[in-house]
């Protein structure tokens, strides 16, 4: 299991301190960190997701969209007509609910086995996250020049991945930074 903390510090000091996502069990302590230690805006969807962390991207922010593998069909449309031909990079953190083998909700079996088929089909380089930190670290080195020749990276995270991080404080009402 990653240390939540120490795995967030780590995106941080490659620059990534930006977050943009949607509610998500597998990545409940990751979206925590963000925003306990980050700027961190939710997202209605997440198409909506990948597309504040491809603005926030446009104006210099190196950005990460969290979602849930269940809502990756929203993301296709700014993913593949947005970010790939604009060569606009995300880092995304994607989970991975009704993985094969595993007992869940019957509504995430199919999306559990065509998630990576999906992330294919789009041009997308992705991984699954390992919970070994060093081996994660290597891994985040890797989505760094990915990411650096402007090619959105995403992380394939199954249940477990990540060490409870408690909420430290509330997401503000304003919907994007600096508004009133």
């Amino acid at each position: 299991m990653l240390d939540t903390k120490i795995f967030g510090e780590e995106l941080q000091r490659l620059g990534f301190s930006f977050y943009s996502g949607v509610p998500c069990s597998f990545l409940k302590s990751l979206i925590n960190y963000a925003i306990n230690h980050c700027e961190y805006v939710g997202a209605a969807n997440e198409g909506d997701a990948v597309a504040i962390a491809s603005g926030a991207r446009l104006t210099g922010k190196k950005s990460v969209v969290l979602m849930q593998n269940s809502g990756l069909t929203n993301a296709v449309s700014p993913l593949v007509s947005l970010n790939h031909p604009f060569q606009i990079p995300v880092l995304g953190f994607v989970s991975l609910r009704g993985e094969p083998g595993l007992r869940d909700e019957p509504q995430h079996e199919l999306m559990g086995r065509i998630t990576t088929d999906m992330l294919d089909l789009m041009q997308v380089k992705w991984q699954v996250l390992q919970p070994d930190m060093q081996k994660a670290k290597k891994q985040l080195a890797e989505a760094e020049q990915w990411i650096a020749r402007n090619h959105s990276f995403f992380f394939v995270v199954k249940k477990g991945t990540f060490s409870e991080e408690p909420l430290q404080k509330q997401i503000s009402s304003r919907p994007f930074p600096g508004s009133p």
